[in-house]
């Protein structure tokens, strides 16, 4: 009986990790970067009703807003219509820290807040950064954009 008690115990914690990272994952995977997509791919991949799809205009660019099931994803074009920047904001900072576990074990460490992405054409760079909420708070949110080439 203390046996199964203790395996109990130590499963509990064990589940919970595997759980939060599949979701890191799954986000990372999902929600990664649409940098150099034109505007009506990202609206046609995203066309479910479930994500909720919004459209902002702010001086020369266009920002769609999209909800996934633990983050708001933000991708921002240009007077080009062709996303430069997405941000990627989880819905709390365990699921952020899951995230940037993940992105150590998969992407290529800069720093302990950045990332590059090596893509078939292109290189990425993911930076963790803060953002404000409408009500003041900041949050942990990743900033896809296109790596600087030196």
């Amino acid at each position: 009986m203390i046996r199964n008690a203790f395996k109990n115990f130590t499963q509990f914690p064990m589940k919970k990790l595997s759980a939060l990272f599949f979701l890191a994952f799954s986000l990372t995977s999902f929600s990664q970067s649409r940098v150099g997509y034109l505007i009506n791919q990202v609206r046609k991949e995203f066309s479910d009703p479930a994500f909720n799809l919004r459209s902002m205009v702010q001086d020369t660019s266009t920002f769609i807003v999209l909800q996934e099931k633990h983050a708001v994803v933000i991708h921002r074009f240009g007077s080009d219509s062709i996303c430069n920047k997405t941000y990627v904001t989880p819905e709390d900072t365990t699921i952020a820290n899951e995230m940037a576990s993940t992105y150590d074990a998969i992407y290529e460490p800069v720093s302990h807040l950045e990332w590059l992405v090596r893509q078939q054409s292109d290189i990425l760079d993911v930076e963790m950064v803060t953002i404000e909420n409408k009500d003041g708070h900041l949050r942990p949110a990743f900033q896809w954009t296109r790596a600087k080439k030196k």
